[in-house]
């Protein structure tokens, strides 16, 4: 049996965002494109980090004293009180404001899965990126492990 490979599942081409785009086009084309991760690239097309939906999501943060409900949010130190004013102000920072860096995995098309899984599960991400001569030729994400378990999937 042939051995699959990161070529064999991943998706092919990936969407892409820049460190100067909006917060609000990188979460158009999310939903537009059904994926929760996008690679952010520079001028020259090389991966200087990604954003995921969680970066869209609040994180609980140290409290000063004092300070009841802290969060981190989109780069950001927010409190609970202006949380949703926050959200709609979003809209309008660059996406190198709230991407994570280059600490996601990346691997070559020849890559095996077991490597591939292997990474995820030690890194504890849900995206793995697939490069070709440092640029981004595709991504493998939990939901493509997850299109090898369904008939439908193929």
């Amino acid at each position: 049996m042939e051995r699959i490979t990161a070529k064999d599942i991943m998706k092919s081409p990936v969407a892409t965002v820049t460190p100067t785009s909006t917060l609000e086009e990188a979460a158009t084309l999310m939903i537009t494109h059904l994926v929760d991760c996008l690679p952010v690239v520079d001028d020259e097309g090389k991966v200087v980090g990604v954003l995921t939906e969680t970066d869209y999501m609040p994180r609980p943060s140290l409290r000063p004293m004092g300070e009841e409900h802290l969060y981190s949010f989109l780069g950001r130190m927010v409190s609970t009180d202006n949380l949703e004013e926050e959200y709609r102000s979003a809209a309008s920072r660059e996406v190198q404001d709230a991407m994570s860096g280059m600490d996601v995995p990346t691997f070559e098309e020849t890559t095996s899965l077991s490597a591939i899984i292997e990474a995820m599960v030690h890194y504890r991400v849900h995206h793995i990126l697939i490069l070709r001569d440092d640029r981004l030729i595709g991504l493998v994400s939990g939901f493509d492990l997850m299109k090898l378990v369904s008939t439908k999937g193929t």
